[in-house]
C-alpha cells in the first residue's frame, strides 16, 4: 500500500498510522503488524493513543519495538501509545482471559489522560484488580456491552457493564468522554436488550433503538435514554457523538421508519434509511435540537465534530438526492458523500457534496479548521481537487484520502472581534489569573483539540490542578457580548 510517493504496508496482515502537515505534506508513517487500526487520540500533550483488535489470525501484535504475543478476542482489544513524532513508548493488551471472548469498539482520553473503553464481552475477562463476566460463553451465550476506565499508563481501574442481549446483537457502542471524565456510550439496543449497571431499560420499539448512557468519572451511572422506532420492522442507530463547549451531546442518527426522540417523531417515509443530526441535554439526555436529512433511498450522517463557535459539522453520504436543513442535493450517478454544518441552533450554515467520494472522519482543529477523511472510486473531484485514479479490483477496493478545508463559511463568525486576553502568569504551573474583565464574563477553555476542559459562568483566576502541560486557549465573554481569546502554556 502506498500514500504519495512512500510503500507504508508491505506486511499481509496491519495498518498503519500516518502525520500530515498542516499544508498536506506526508510527514511520517508508522507501521502497525498484526492490527488494522483502531480509533486515534491525542492528549494536549501531542502524545498519540491507538486503540483496536487483533487481526483473527494473528498471534503478536507490533508496533516498533514494541511486540506483544495475542490470543485472538481473549483481551479487550489493545492500547498504544506514541510521542508526536510517531515514536512508541508503550503497547499493551487490556485484560486476560482463558474463558471469555471480548473485543474493543471505542476509546477516548479525559483532561488527566486517563483513558476509557468500550467494548462487548461474553464469558469472564480478568482486569487485574476486578473482573467483568456474564456468566456464559459460546455462540448461545448472553453479550453485554462494557465501559473500562484506565489510568495514563494503561492500569484498568473500573469497569461497568450491562445492555445484555442473547440475541448476539449488539452493536458497538461509541464512547466519548468529557474533560472531567463523564463517559457518554451511544449506539443501539436489540430487542431483548437489559439493563445497564443499574439504570433500567425502557420497553422495546423496534429492531434496534437508539441508546445513550451516562457515567460520572467515578462510573457510577447517571442517565440512560431509550428513543424508540415503532415496530419490529424499523430501526434506528447512533454511530458516534461528540461533546460541544456549550455542554451538550451532538450525534448524527440513522433509522428506518419511525424514530420517537420524545419531544418529535422523525418519519423516513419509505425511504431504506434516512439520518438526522441531534442535540442532546447532557444533565437529562433529553433532546434540545433535531435536523433531519431525507432521502426517497437513503441518506445520514457518519461522524460529528463541532468547532470553538459550537456549531456542529458532520460527514456522510446519500442516494440520488437528499434535502438537509431545507437545501436539496441531487446526484444523478448515485452515491454521493455530504459535508454540512449547523449552527449552536440547529440552522444549516452550508453544505457541501462529494460525488463518489465518501468521508467517514472529520475534526476540526484549534484554528476551526475542517479536516475530513474517507474513501473513493474512480477519479472523482472533491471540492474542486481530482483525485487520483482508484478503480475496483479483485484485489484493490478503495482509494482512501484525508482532506483539510481552507476558507469555508465554518470560519466566519457573526458579532464582535475578539480582543487579547490578559492572563498572568503566563506560562503557567497551578494557576492563572485573568486581568481587567466586567462582572458576569463567562470563561472557557479549550485544549490544542478544542475540547473544552473548563466552563464557568464568572472568574477572575483559573486552576489548572489537572490539566496535562501543553497548550491551552482561554476564551472570556462578556454579558455584552464582547470577546477576548488567549493562548496559555501550561507547564
Amino acid at each position: 500500500m502506498r500514500l504519495g510517493p512512500r510503500t507504508v504496508l508491505k506486511h499481509p496482515f496491519g495498518g498503519y498510522l500516518a502525520k500530515y502537515s498542516p499544508t498536506g505534506s506526508l510527514l511520517w508513517t508508522r507501521e502497525l503488524l498484526g492490527t488494522g487500526g483502531g480509533r486515534i487520540r491525542l492528549d494536549a500533550a501531542g502524545n498519540i493513543y491507538l486503540s483496536g483488535n487483533a487481526y483473527g489470525n494473528a498471534t503478536s501484535l507490533q508496533v516498533g519495538a514494541f511486540s506483544i504475543p495475542v490470543v485472538t478476542n481473549l483481551s479487550c482489544g489493545y492500547i498504544a501509545k506514541l510521542d508526536a513524532q510517531g515514536q512508541p513508548l508503550w503497547l499493551r493488551t487490556v485484560g486476560a482471559s482463558a474463558t471469555g471472548i471480548c473485543t474493543a469498539a471505542d476509546m477516548d482520553l479525559d483532561a488527566s489522560g486517563n483513558i476509557y473503553m468500550s467494548g462487548r464481552l461474553t464469558g469472564t475477562v480478568n482486569f487485574g484488580s476486578f473482573a467483568l463476566s456474564t456468566g456464559g460463553l459460546g455462540s448461545s451465550g448472553p453479550t453485554d456491552a462494557i465501559l473500562l476506565k484506565l489510568d495514563p499508563q494503561g492500569t484498568p481501574l473500573w469497569g461497568r457493564q450491562g445492555a445484555r442481549t442473547s440475541l448476539n446483537y449488539l452493536p458497538a457502542l461509541s464512547l466519548t468522554v468529557s474533560a472531567a471524565g463523564d463517559s457518554y456510550l451511544t449506539g443501539s439496543t436489540s430487542t431483548d436488550t437489559g439493563p445497564f449497571a443499574g439504570l433500567a431499560m425502557p420497553a422495546t420499539g423496534g429492531f434496534s433503538d437508539v441508546l445513550l448512557v451516562k457515567y460520572d468519572t467515578q462510573g457510577t451511572p447517571q442517565w440512560l435514554r431509550r428513543y424508540p422506532t415503532a415496530s419490529i420492522q424499523e430501526t434506528a442507530h447512533a454511530y458516534s457523538a461528540v461533546l460541544d463547549g456549550l455542554g451538550r451531546l451532538v450525534v448524527p442518527l440513522e433509522f428506518k421508519g419511525h424514530l420517537n426522540l420524545g419531544s418529535q417523531i422523525l418519519d423516513a417515509g419509505g425511504a431504506v434509511r434516512n439520518g438526522a443530526l441531534a442535540t442532546f441535554d447532557t444533565a437529562t439526555g433529553n433532546l434540545v435540537w433535531v435536523s433531519t436529512m431525507q432521502s426517497p433511498a437513503y441518506a445520514f450522517g457518519y461522524a460529528v465534530t463541532t468547532d470553538a463557535a459550537n456549531n456542529s459539522c458532520f460527514v456522510g453520504e446519500y442516494s440520488y438526492s437528499t434535502v438537509i436543513g431545507g437545501q436539496t442535493l441531487t446526484y444523478a450517478n448515485g452515491r454521493a458523500g455530504v459535508v454540512a454544518c449547523f449552527s449552536p441552533q440547529g440552522s444549516l450554515r452550508w453544505v457541501k457534496q462529494t460525488p463518489d467520494a465518501i468521508p467517514y472522519l472529520v475534526a476540526t482543529n484549534a484554528g476551526g479548521q475542517l479536516s475530513v477523511g474517507g474513501n473513493y472510486q474512480g477519479a472523482p473531484t472533491f471540492d474542486g481537487t481530482v483525485l487520483p485514479q482508484y478503480n475496483y479490483t479483485l484485489t484493490q477496493s478503495n482509494g482512501m484520502f484525508v482532506a483539510q478545508f481552507g476558507t469555508l463559511p465554518l470560519a466566519v463568525r457573526t458579532g464582535p472581534t475578539a480582543q487579547p486576553l490578559a492572563l498572568y502568569p503566563n506560562p503557567a504551573h497551578t494557576a492563572t489569573t485573568l486581568l481587567s474583565l466586567p462582572s458576569g464574563t463567562h470563561v472557557q477553555v479549550t485544549d490544542a483539540l478544542g475540547r473544552t476542559v473548563y466552563r464557568a459562568p464568572s472568574a477572575s483566576a483559573l486552576s489548572l490542578t489537572g490539566l496535562a502541560p501543553g497548550l491551552y486557549y482561554v476564551q472570556a465573554t462578556a454579558p455584552t457580548g464582547q470577546l477576548w481569546r488567549s493562548q496559555l502554556a501550561v507547564e
